[in-house]
């Protein structure tokens, strides 16, 4: 919530405002929770809690095993577990089973290994600027790492996402805040993506 309500510039105002400078405004006072996340949204977030913060997943949902969400029953299980993130069985089999891909793979375990810190958050301020802000999913010795969950994940149409949705963007500002603070050049930018359905490559 601090990181929220910080007034800096953020990867996100810079992405909005490829489009116009009145999108990056709407972007910066506009409150991040003002409209309920999309599907695409939701379920990003519960495979990034899954895959980095397991413990803290663990404790942050619920899983409902009783059908169709209405009536009683439903109201009072949702109010015993008020703050957390509900999920169904199969969406649970789901993250694990991305969890599981993800230490299967090589590459994906060399990219975990490295990871110090999870959702930092940094500030700093650029002269030119004023006051900036970021939270890379992760960093670690002298690297910044992002993870992205994709339904496709041909190359082709990757790198058409990664230019449209301004990851390179995302991580250049990233590189600036890491390198403002801790006075060390950044060394490499990696980014994890995953695919969501099966086999969850």
């Amino acid at each position: 919530q601090d990181y929220n309500q910080h007034p800096g510039i953020s990867a996100s105002a810079i992405k909005a405002g490829r489009a116009s400078m009145m999108q990056m405004r709407h972007c910066m006072v506009t409150p991040r929770d003002s409209e309920p996340p999309t599907p695409a949204m939701r379920w990003g977030t519960l495979a990034h809690a899954a895959l980095f913060e397991p413990a803290r997943f663990a404790g942050s949902v619920a899983v409902w095993t009783g059908g169709r969400r209405q009536g009683a029953k439903w109201d009072s299980w949702k109010a015993d577990h008020k703050g957390k993130q509900i999920v169904t069985p199969e969406e649970l089999a789901r993250l694990e089973a991305m969890q599981a891909a993800v230490r299967a793979n090589r590459d994906a375990r060399l990219f975990m290994g490295r990871v110090e810190a999870v959702e930092a958050s940094m500030t700093w301020t650029r002269a030119d600027v004023g006051p900036c802000k970021g939270r890379p999913d992760c960093i670690g010795d002298r690297w910044i790492g992002d993870y992205k969950t994709a339904r496709d994940i041909d190359q082709r149409r990757l790198f058409s996402q990664f230019a449209g949705l301004g990851y390179a963007h995302q991580l250049a500002w990233y590189r600036d805040g890491f390198e403002t603070i801790s006075k060390q050049q950044v060394q490499a930018c990696w980014i994890l993506v995953q695919q969501s359905m099966p086999p969850y490559e």
